[in-house]
């Protein structure tokens, strides 16, 4: 799982490129100004992003920095105890999904320490995963006794086959959603599942807190998702929801306030 809360870093202006709509390719008008970022909202599809935001040597630096992981979903015990209830959850959410008409591959794209991978395996699932940052990958391989993947989905030129494919809190980070979605696609088998979490900015405290709505993180969070604007995106790439948990109460989300779980299948 990914969603790291380590410290913010100082960009260099070297790491910052301009964006622009992944469907529409027009660059968005300002809702915030968070120097040296903007977040914008697209004036043909209302799509949130950022621009300017950090580029590919940017993430590089955020995400290859130790303290991106160890300072945010494992730097507690109550960060470990949530992402413990969300894997748990989540597992059930896919698993009711599947109704037992589905192979047991599962393979994660943000894979982190591989706590989520750890628990899919314990359910029974053969597990594998994709990290971008080397570090975390060569730890969650340690910890697996399995290979961990290093790099972004688009670009990875190993073949793989799942029947599930997972990423949590991810899409908001990748610097195209419309080509990661295709990628995740391209290795899903007929009749597969995805299942995703990210952020969700039409949330009562993204609402009510505007630009202080601690989720912008606009160097981290590039994509912002309403929930139909999630659900649009993924019936675009060929994809069909079937569950969508957005309650606190739930273990697959429990305690997020301002977050979203969807599963959703690729047509047989």
């Amino acid at each position: 799982m990914r969603g790291g809360g380590g410290p913010d870093i100082e960009p260099r202006p070297e790491w910052l490129e301009e964006a622009e709509c992944f469907r529409c390719r027009l660059s968005g008008r300002e809702i915030y100004r968070l120097p040296p970022f903007a977040v914008v909202r697209c004036p043909r599809c209302d799509q949130v992003f950022v621009s300017p935001r950090l580029n590919q040597a940017g993430r590089l630096a955020l995400y290859g920095d130790p303290a991106y992981f160890d300072d945010g979903v494992y730097g507690t015990p109550q960060a470990s105890f949530l992402q413990r209830r969300w894997a748990g959850g989540r597992l059930t959410l896919i698993e009711q999904a599947a109704d037992g008409s589905l192979g047991r591959d599962l393979f994660e794209i943000g894979c982190a320490y591989g706590l989520f991978l750890a628990a899919a395996r314990r359910r029974g699932f053969t597990v594998g995963g994709l990290e971008f940052s080397p570090m975390a990958a060569r730890t969650a391989s340690q910890w697996l006794g399995c290979p961990i993947e290093v790099g972004e989905i688009e670009r990875m030129e190993r073949s793989v086959e799942a029947d599930v494919v997972a990423f949590w809190d991810v899409i908001e980070h990748v610097p195209d959603p419309a080509e990661f979605l295709g990628a995740v696609g391209g290795i899903l088998r007929s009749g597969g599942l995805i299942a995703l979490s990210c952020p969700s900015f039409d949330s009562v405290p993204a609402r009510l807190l505007g630009s202080r709505w601690w989720t912008l993180k606009p160097h981290k969070h590039i994509w912002h998702f309403t929930t139909a604007g999630i659900l649009r995106l993924l019936r675009e790439q060929g994809l069909e929801p079937v569950e969508v948990a957005r309650s606190p109460l739930r273990s697959a989300n429990l305690s997020r306030l301002d977050s979203l779980v969807v599963v959703a299948r690729k047509p047989a």
